[in-house]
């Protein structure tokens, strides 16, 4: 899959969904999984976020292939 074909919010063409996404965070989250579905892609100023809310996409990215997935720097352990 691309981000093209992933749905979700097309975006401001600068900033993307930053200011929808600082409104109210929580909520911009779960508007964005109950209308996209178990997986989003939105864009944030200048970074790609994609929201995974299927069990089992959750469990590949964090367990099973986590070595093949780049996570922030505040999702590592120290």
């Amino acid at each position: 899959m691309t981000t093209q074909t992933i749905p979700g919010p097309k975006g401001h063409f600068l900033v993307g969904s930053l200011p929808e996404f600082n409104v109210d965070q929580p909520q911009f989250l779960l508007d964005l999984a109950q209308t996209y579905g178990d997986i989003a892609h939105v864009r944030l100023a200048n970074k790609h976020i994609y929201l995974l809310t299927h069990p089992a996409y959750i469990r590949q990215v964090l367990i099973t292939d986590q070595g093949k997935f780049i996570k922030a720097d505040l999702d590592r352990a120290v």
